[in-house]
C-alpha cells in the first residue's frame, strides 16, 4: 500500500483551485477586488459566504475553497458570479449582458464584501467582433490610449486605464475569432493585470509617507558616525552607543512597518510582469503598447520600493558598523588600561617581595641574637666550671646558631608553600 505525502491532497487541489470560468461571446464582465481590514481575514469572509449561500439554498463552498461560482437570475438577466479568495485579498466577479449599467446588482453577495476596502474595480466588455471600431477608440482618452493586437492578430484590446464616474477602469476586448476557452483565459489575464497592478502600487504611498522619517534617520546616523573620531573617554563612548541603540530601534520599527507591504508589492509586480509576458501584445499603431504602458507605471514604483528597502538595510548596516568601531576602540583602550594596571601590580608585587626578603633577613638576625642570649644564660654554669672565656664561646656559637636559624626558616617556608 503506497503512502501519500501529507500535503499531496493540498497540492492536487491547488492545481485546480481557480478553474477558468467560461464567458459568453458578448457580455460585460465586472470585477471588484477588496482588502480585509481591522483584523478580518479572508477565511472569515469565506465563512460569511458559506452562511449567505446556505440561507439562499445554494451549495455552500468548502472551508478550503479558493474560488466559488454560482448563478443568479435566469435567461438574459442572469448573472454568473464568482468569488475568489487569495492570501491577502478577495475578488468578486460577475457577468451581465453587453452595455449593462447596473453597478451594484442585488442578490449576488455584494453585502458580504460591503465593509471591505475596495482596491480595484474593472470592466471588460467582450465583443463579438475580432477588431475594435474607431468609435470605440475615440471614446478613450487619447493621452493614455492603449490599443494592442493579441493572439497573432486574432483579437484586439483597448483601454485608457482611466476610471469612470463609478470608479471602474474599462477594457474593450474584441474576441470574436477566439475559442470560448481562450477568450475566457485572456479575459482573466486582463483582470489580473489590472488587479495586481493596483495591489503592487499599494506599497508606494506607505513608502512615501515614511520617506521623511527615513531621511531624518540617515542624517542622524551620519552625524553619529561623523563624530566617532572625536569621541574620547568611557562616558562619550557610552553616549554614542546609547544614540546608536536608539537609532537601531527606530530603524527596526520602520522596517517592520514597511517590510510586509514592500514584499507584497514586489510579489504582485512580478505577477503583473508574468501576465503581461504571456499576453504577448503588440501595438496597432493607434495607441500605446499595453505591456509597456503598465510597466512604465508599475516599474518605477517597484524600483522605489526596492531602493527604500536597500536604504533601510544600509541604515541598519551603518549602525552595526559604527557600534563595532566604538566597541573596538573601547576594547583597545581597556587593553591599554589593563596593561598599565598589570604593570603597577607587577611593580608592587616586586616591592613586596623585596620587602619580604628584607624582613626575613632581619628576622633571622633577630632570632639568632635572642638564641645566643638564651644560650649565654644556659651555658653560663658549664663555661664557669670549665674556666672557658665566655665571649670566645659565644662568638664561636654565633655562626652555628645563625646557620641553624636560616635552615629552620627555609624549611618552614617550603612547608607553607606545599
Amino acid at each position: 500500500m503506497l503512502r501519500d505525502h501529507p500535503h499531496r491532497l493540498a497540492i492536487r487541489d491547488e492545481v485546480h483551485a481557480r478553474p477558468v470560468v467560461l464567458v459568453p461571446n458578448a457580455c460585460r464582465l465586472r470585477r471588484l477586488v477588496f482588502l480585509p481590514e481591522d483584523g478580518r481575514t479572508v477565511g472569515a469572509i469565506l465563512e460569511t459566504l458559506r452562511n449567505w449561500c446556505a440561507a439562499r439554498g445554494l451549495a455552500s463552498p468548502g472551508p478550503e475553497t479558493r474560488q466559488y461560482s454560482f448563478l443568479r437570475g435566469t435567461g438574459a438577466d442572469g448573472f454568473t458570479v464568482t468569488f475568489g479568495f487569495h492570501n491577502e485579498f478577495t475578488s468578486l466577479t460577475w457577468s451581465s449582458p453587453p452595455g449593462d449599467t447596473v453597478v451594484t446588482p442585488t442578490d449576488i453577495g455584494l453585502e458580504i464584501v460591503a465593509d471591505l476596502a475596495l482596491v480595484s474595480a474593472t470592466i471588460i466588455d467582450i465583443r463579438e467582433e475580432s477588431a475594435l471600431t474607431a468609435d470605440i477608440l475615440d471614446a478613450c482618452d487619447t493621452a493614455s490610449l492603449c490599443h494592442v493586437s493579441i493572439e497573432s492578430g486574432k483579437a484586439e484590446i483597448a483601454t485608457d486605464l482611466v476610471e469612470d464616474e463609478d470608479g471602474f477602469v474599462h477594457y474593450e476586448f474584441a474576441a470574436g475569432a477566439l475559442t470560448p476557452l481562450r477568450r475566457s483565459i485572456l479575459a482573466r489575464r486582463l483582470f489580473e493585470v489590472e488587479s495586481y497592478s493596483k495591489l503592487a502600487l499599494l506599497g508606494l504611498p506607505e513608502v512615501r509617507a515614511a520617506g521623511a522619517e527615513l531621511g531624518a534617520l540617515e542624517t542622524e546616523i551620519s552625524a553619529v558616525i561623523g563624530a566617532l573620531p572625536t569621541i574620547e573617554g568611557v562616558e562619550a563612548s557610552g553616549a554614542a552607543i546609547a544614540a546608536l541603540n536608539n537609532l537601531s530601534l527606530r530603524v527596526a520599527v520602520l522596517t517592520d512597518s514597511l517590510s510586509y507591504r514592500m514584499a507584497a508589492s514586489q510579489a504582485y509586480g512580478q505577477i503583473v510582469a508574468d501576465r503581461l509576458d504571456t499576453l504577448q501584445d503588440f501595438t496597432t499603431g493607434t495607441g500605446a503598447n499595453l505591456s509597456v504602458y503598465v510597466e512604465n507605471r508599475v516599474g518605477p514604483a517597484l524600483r522605489t520600493l526596492k531602493a527604500t528597502e536597500k536604504r533601510l538595510q544600509g541604515a541598519a548596516q551603518k549602525i552595526e558598523r559604527a557600534a563595532l568601531m566604538i566597541n573596538a576602540r573601547n576594547g583597545l583602550e581597556l587593553g591599554i588600561q589593563n596593561s598599565a594596571i598589570l604593570g603597577t601590580i607587577s611593580k608592587t608585587a616586586r616591592s613586596q617581595f623585596l620587602l619580604q626578603q628584607t624582613v626575613e633577613g632581619l628576622s633571622i638576625i633577630a632570632i639568632t641574637y635572642y638564641l645566643i642570649a638564651v644560650l649565654g644564660y644556659a651555658l653560663a654554669g658549664p663555661i664557669h666550671l670549665m674556666h672557658w672565656d665566655k665571649e670566645w664561646v659565644m662568638g664561636a656559637l654565633t655562626p652555628v646558631a645563625l646557620i641553624v636559624v636560616w635552615i629552620g626558616s627555609r624549611l618552614l617556608w617550603r612547608k607553607h608553600q606545599d
